[in-house]
This record gives structure tokens, C-alpha cells and sequence, in this order.
């Protein structure tokens, strides 16, 4: 009787042993599996087709047509859409402030887009459909200083 008490000990405490690790490497997993998807949570959203985020500084700003127009130099660049073209660093662009982007702000464009002043932007690339002979231009999407 002895031998088989000695023997249900060890089979017990062996089965328990087996037991607790795989519940322990069960919730290693489920820990794991919420970092991967915590870390995917933050990843960042890809640019919209043919844009760019860059950081630029204003060199000009100006009256063209009836219609405000501003002359930036291209310090850095964040990140490219699908399809977007690369910009040089120290590239200048002519860019049309359109109504709608100066709209959603209290102030003017004189106020917003002061000379030497540093902003980033999201640039869109856009075609004119009707002359492709003309040079493509970039107009702001969003902005923040």
C-alpha cells in the first residue's frame, strides 16, 4: 500500500507541475498577443496618393491673380504617399492658398504664413487634366506651425 501512496504523490504532483506551466505559458501568449496589438494600434496611418508631409519655411507671400500665393523652401521631408514623386530638400515651391484652407482659420494668410516662419504641411500633388503640358502643382491639404 505504501509503494502505490508514494506513487499517486508523484504522478499527482508531476501532473500538477505539467498543469501550472502550460497555464503560465498560455498567459505569455495572450500577453504577447496584446503588445503586437497595441503596438499596430499606434502605427501610423499611410499618406493619402500623390502627397508628401514636409517641413518648410516661408520665403514669400504674395497677391497673384486676385489669389494669395506663397513661396516655401523644403527643409525636411516626413514621409511620401503611394506614387508621390521626391523633393529635394532646399526646394521651392509656389504654392495657391486656396479659400478653403483659410477658412477653417480666423486669421489671414499674412497672419498664418508669415515670412521666415517655419510650418509642416501635408502637400498634395495635383494634375490639370485639360493641359498636361502645364507643370504639376502642389496645394496644401493640412498644415500646422
Amino acid at each position: 500500500m505504501k509503494p502505490f501512496r508514494i506513487f499517486l504523490i508523484t504522478a499527482l504532483t508531476f501532473f500538477l507541475a505539467t498543469f501550472t506551466q502550460h497555464c503560465t505559458s498560455q498567459n505569455q501568449l495572450k500577453e504577447e498577443e496584446k503588445n503586437i496589438v497595441n503596438e499596430n494600434y499606434f502605427a501610423p496611418r499611410p499618406l493619402p496618393h500623390s502627397s508628401a508631409e514636409v517641413s518648410c519655411t516661408v520665403i514669400d507671400i504674395f497677391e497673384k491673380e486676385n489669389k494669395t500665393v506663397i513661396i516655401v523652401r523644403i527643409d525636411s521631408v516626413h514621409g511620401y504617399g503611394a506614387a508621390t514623386r521626391p523633393i529635394g530638400i532646399g526646394t521651392k515651391f509656389e504654392i495657391e492658398l486656396t479659400e478653403n484652407h483659410l477658412d477653417d482659420s480666423k486669421k489671414s494668410a499674412n497672419e498664418i504664413y508669415k515670412i521666415n516662419s517655419n510650418h509642416k504641411l501635408l502637400l498634395a500633388l495635383l494634375n490639370n487634366e485639360f493641359d498636361m503640358s502645364q507643370n504639376k502643382s502642389w496645394k496644401i491639404i493640412s498644415g500646422e506651425k
